[in-house]
């Protein structure tokens, strides 16, 4: 698969746990590998950390889309 052909299934979609009324917003980009076949079964997550608190695990899954 080319890398253009790649790029074409990037897609942007909330976290299945977003908070609609959250007043910041973050977009985050996960590469697994350009050849076919290298994606990914595991259930990548985040903790995004500043000075007074943290999000928690947030898992990068939004309910529809394949990981």
């Amino acid at each position: 698969m080319s890398t253009m052909a790649c790029c074409m299934q990037w897609g942007a979609s909330p976290l299945e746990d977003n908070v609609p009324t959250d007043t910041y917003h973050y977009q985050l980009a996960v590469y697994t590998g350009v050849r076919k076949g290298s994606g990914t079964k595991s259930k990548p997550s985040l903790i995004l950390s500043g000075d007074f608190a943290d999000t928690g695990v947030r898992r990068l899954f939004d309910g529809k889309r394949k990981v």
